[in-house]
């Protein structure tokens, strides 16, 4: 019984340290995220990062919320060439047919059969929105999920013409986001050296778009209706290879590269479609969206809060709404604040209304 009580007070302690340790990550990337927001828009700046590049965002029909948070930060930015493209829902594919909401079908063929419809959706959409940038003329495009977090275009410093201008002469896809962190000392890192994993965020040049489309045969009839073919692929990721990141970026792996993160994703908008963890891995390890959310907050502050001096001169103030009771994390995060260079002078603690209702303090 003694022994059976140690390890059951072990395993609180473990899961305790573990909680705690999320905790921790999601409110830095909160408050990186808070202070990001409340930044004005430069609009000049934003013209000047963005260009005239058209950008794809890939949203399912039924996730509503994470699309209208995109629409509110592109209206924030006042970007013009950004454009949604209907996500595939996996499970809704059926006998290798997909229905969009306007009635035109997807017909579906594959090498690989899906146990995951998760996978298969997103593959699809990422099918769909390289077709659409090809049939819209584009020479360049940016393909986004809709978990991708826009507003860090006001802290960018390097323009995606500045990427492209200094890219390595063969590339045709360049990742935006780095699952993880590439070489200090390199600005591109080829996919065979560093691989980086996921489709959040990647540039791609018109010969990729190609490559790409003809590897899967895709097309389209009279009607509108779409036609591809997943065809087989040369294995690099052994039992991987047939996701979305895997099977797009190998078409053209000798030209794959990533830079350094242009893009972060918001994960606390809700977990992950593809995987939402274990009871194993929720409490003794990271979940994926636990994971991101920790890279995330790492890129932000490896490579653009060092500068967050900028900041105090978009803002007028931060205001703090706190309880008396609650005095300490007011100065926990007073001191956050003057961490990452925040004007003291700037920072107004609010005294919140201590009331019971409902049972409820609030």
């Amino acid at each position: 019984i003694i022994i059976i009580l140690v390890i059951i007070f072990s395993i609180i302690i473990f899961v305790s340290i573990h909680s705690s340790k999320k905790t921790t990550q999601r409110k830095r990337l909160q408050l990186y995220f808070n202070m990001i927001d409340n930044m004005k828009p430069n609009y000049n700046h934003i013209q000047e990062m963005v260009g005239d590049i058209n950008f794809y965002y890939i949203n399912l029909n039924k996730t509503i919320y994470r699309n209208d948070y995109l629409k509110s930060q592109i209206q924030h930015l006042q970007l013009n060439n950004i454009y949604r493209i209907e996500g595939v829902y996996g499970l809704d594919v059926v006998n290798g047919v997909y229905t969009f909401s306007n009635g035109t079908k997807l017909f579906v063929k594959s090498h690989h059969k899906y146990s995951n419809k998760s996978e298969l959706g997103c593959i699809l959409s990422h099918f769909v929105a390289l077709y659409t940038s090809y049939m819209n003329g584009d020479q360049y495009s940016v393909i986004l999920e809709d978990d991708v977090y826009l507003n860090i275009i006001k802290v960018w410093k390097k323009s995606l013409g500045d990427v492209i201008d200094d890219a390595p002469n063969n590339w045709k896809i360049i990742q935006l986001y780095e699952s993880s962190i590439i070489d200090d000392k390199k600005w591109y890192e080829i996919r065979d050296k560093h691989t980086c994993y996921g489709t959040l965020a990647y540039l791609i040049n018109r010969e990729g778009m190609k490559s790409v489309l003809d590897y899967i045969d895709m097309k389209t009839d009279d009607s509108g209706n779409m036609y591809c073919y997943i065809k087989e692929i040369k294995s690099y990721n052994k039992g991987w290879d047939y996701t979305a990141d895997n099977y797009i970026y190998n078409i053209v792996r000798d030209s794959v590269y990533t830079t350094k993160s242009k893009f972060v994703t918001n994960n606390m908008l809700g977990k992950s479609s593809i995987k939402s963890g274990d009871f194993w891995e929720h409490y003794f390890s990271y979940s994926r969206d636990e994971m991101v959310i920790k890279n995330s907050g790492d890129i932000l502050e490896k490579y653009y809060m060092k500068d967050v001096n900028m900041i105090n001169d978009y803002i007028d103030a931060v205001l703090i709404i706190n309880l008396e009771k609650d005095r300490d994390r007011y100065d926990n995060l007073y001191e956050q604040l003057l961490r990452y260079n925040v004007n003291e002078n700037k920072i107004y603690r609010i005294d919140a209304v201590y009331e019971k209702m409902n049972g409820h303090l609030g």
